[in-house]
């Protein structure tokens, strides 16, 4: 029997009790709905007449509650929230990565070729000389050789952090940011098909399902550990960070998905 989906607006909200600012993406796409007339420019080959060039930080539909801008527009408002799924239950669920203090290893996993240079594989890092050919096919091999390469524990293994399965099957590891620390969005910084969703960035929550499949949370684990300070100077992996529990249980259907080992090669 198949498990139904979690309810778009039960995820966003119980996202939102955590303290998770959260906003809608279109319907089977991974992106945020559309503005107002006013603030959406449209496309290249169909651009909106009615657009109005602004710096959507200070736009007034933030006020008003529209969910415009995207990222920018992400809350935590139940009512708000409410409000934006009431009016399209089937829209995704956003969670943006600097609002929320939330930092987000996304391994990719989109196959092609894997770069032949060291510094483009693992920046960085010093690489042993057994690594079989063809062995690196996407992001989870790359990630199992750096944390091999550092003699470290996978991200999401010590400590548990909560984890989400991309349609593809990539990983997206959710972290919080230490007090004070700043991170911006960065692609490949870690290594091939490894990215940074941070700061003005945001992750697309477990429960959305999209053209291309569904987001999906792995095992049992629903609380975020805390990233250290120390990280991002030496590309390590925290060994013993504090968690944060949730306040509330885990909307129904995304707490009881099966527990899945991480997929690594």
């Amino acid at each position: 029997m198949t498990t139904p989906p979690p309810d778009p607006l039960r995820v966003a909200l119980w996202l939102a009790g955590q303290g998770y600012a959260v906003h809608p993406l279109v319907p089977g796409l991974k992106v945020p709905v559309r503005g107002c007339d006013r603030c959406s420019p449209g496309t290249i080959e169909r651009p909106n007449p009615a657009h109005v060039e602004h710096d959507g930080h200070t736009c007034p539909c933030h006020a008003s509650g529209r969910p415009c801008h995207g990222v920018l527009a992400a809350t935590t408002d139940p009512d708000r929230i409410t409000a934006w799924w009431t009016r399209t239950p089937t829209a995704g669920v956003g969670v943006a990565a600097g609002p929320s203090g939330l930092v987000i290893l996304d391994v990719d996993c989109h196959g092609g070729e894997a770069p032949t240079d060291p510094e483009r594989l693992l920046p960085g890092v010093e690489l042993p000389d057994d690594i079989v050919p063809g062995s690196i096919v996407d992001g989870r091999d790359v990630l199992a050789l750096l944390v091999e390469a550092r003699r470290a524990t996978l991200p999401g293994c010590a400590p548990e952090t909560f984890t989400v399965r991309t349609p593809s099957g990539g990983l997206h590891y959710w972290f919080r940011s230490p007090a004070g620390a700043q991170w911006r969005p960065q692609a490949g910084v870690l290594g091939w098909q490894l990215d940074v969703r941070a700061g003005s960035s945001y992750a697309v929550a477990p429960g959305t399902a999209t053209r291309q499949g569904a987001y999906t949370a792995l095992g049992d684990c629903r609380t975020v550990a805390e990233l250290p300070q120390s990280w991002p100077s030496v590309h390590a992996w925290p060994t013993s960070p504090s968690c944060c529990t949730p306040s509330t249980a885990s909307p129904a259907g995304a707490a009881s998905t099966p527990s899945t080992g991480h997929r690594t090669r």
